[in-house]
């Protein structure tokens, strides 16, 4: 099956960037069509714990040694600025809003011999301008915490209802999203773009953005991305001590873990993270074990923390320390790809990067983010 239309823009992907990007195209006047492979209720965007980090889950060391320092601030500044296009989004008049709150992370160790290694990051982080505070005694916020960095103005919000707005701007304005379209080929011409899907349907387009996942059999196979499983355990409590319910957390550990309030009244504790190519289906009975372990004995969750669910989801971090946000070389087709488990500012803000170079807008961010380096 053919479809005979030619849209301005294909995306492959429903998640936040995918969506990012079809919204904010829409909004400029161009036609999209969505092609998502599920019923757009699984994925990575769908299942993360969507924490709004100034830190897009970087190798900092990568960026500044391409960029510098300098470069890595740009970076961090770009975080602040997604936060206010994200808030702007959430609350933008006529529409369902939903919640952007800032809040403090904590990075913590609770073993003893991390406290340089926080220090190190502390300075570092302090030099590309985050708001950013460092103790070797951080009893005062848990009793389990030995060396702690914090850095202000990070924050939480609701990925779903992200996903669940994004979608319904762009249908307002034009856009169409098809479900149950598994992308399995491109091809390109010199003045248009074909995707083919599982089924054997033809979707047209004069350029393709690729936002799913690491984009397999789809993308350039340079291009380094991981593919990681992560676990999380959700309990549900009133009256939640302050630490829990206003700020976000992760330990030094490894695998590392992370913890985040969501409504104020459930507290979803993650981590033990493993390489999805080694991971066994049979080994997830002892990762939520350690979840669980992690819980009573560092954070000290006690049983009137009620049990209230469990997943697993599946991201993919970029090899290089950023992901890649723009064109293939010599292409008609667009990437956003390689976000990682910190990736709900960055997905966001591609979408909208995207559309403001379409428009010869805000050009220097794309040397942080090119796909050719």
């Amino acid at each position: 099956m053919s479809n005979s239309a030619v849209h301005d823009h294909i995306i492959i992907g429903a998640g936040i960037a995918g969506l990012s990007a079809a919204y904010h195209f829409a909004k400029d006047g161009h036609s999209v069509v969505v092609l998502e492979a599920t019923d757009g209720k699984s994925g990575a965007s769908f299942a993360s714990t969507a924490e709004m980090n100034h830190d897009p889950d970087a190798k900092w060391e990568k960026v500044v040694e391409r960029f510098g320092i300098e470069g890595a601030r740009e970076v961090w500044e770009l975080s602040d600025f997604a936060m206010e296009k994200l808030a702007d989004f959430a609350h933008r008049p006529g529409e369902e809003h939903f919640g952007t709150e800032r809040l403090p992370a904590h990075l913590f160790s609770y073993k003893d011999g991390d406290a340089g290694m926080l220090r190190g990051k502390y300075e570092f982080y302090k030099s590309i301008g985050a708001n950013a505070e460092f103790t070797e005694n951080g009893s005062a916020l848990h009793e389990s915490f030995k060396a702690v960095l914090t850095i202000r103005d990070e924050g939480a919000t609701n990925n779903q209802m992200i996903l669940k707005e994004l979608a319904h701007g762009m249908r307002e304005l034009g856009g169409e999203i098809h479900h149950h379209r598994r992308a399995v080929r491109i091809e390109e011409s010199a003045d248009a773009v074909r995707v083919e899907t599982e089924s054997g349907e033809l979707v047209s387009g004069r350029s393709v953005l690729i936002a799913t996942g690491d984009g397999r059999g789809l993308v350039p196979k340079d291009l380094l991305i991981g593919r990681i499983r992560t676990f999380v355990i959700a309990y549900e409590k009133h009256g939640m001590r302050d630490i829990f319910r206003d700020s976000l957390m992760w330990d030094t550990d490894e695998p590392f873990h992370y913890v985040r309030p969501f409504d104020h009244t459930r507290l979803w504790v993650g981590g033990e993270d493993a390489d999805e190519s080694a991971y066994d289906p049979k080994d997830e009975k002892e990762k939520y074990a350690a979840l669980e372990d992690y819980s009573k004995n560092v954070l000290h969750v006690d049983d009137a923390y009620k049990r209230d669910g469990q997943w697993s989801g599946v991201f993919f971090p970029s090899d290089r320390g950023l992901p890649y946000i723009g064109e293939v070389p010599g292409s008609r087709i667009r990437l956003s790809l390689g976000f990682g488990g910190s990736g709900i500012l960055t997905s966001f803000i591609s979408g909208y990067l995207h559309a403001a170079w379409l428009r010869g807008e805000l050009p220097e961010y794309r040397r942080l983010f090119a796909v050719g380096w």
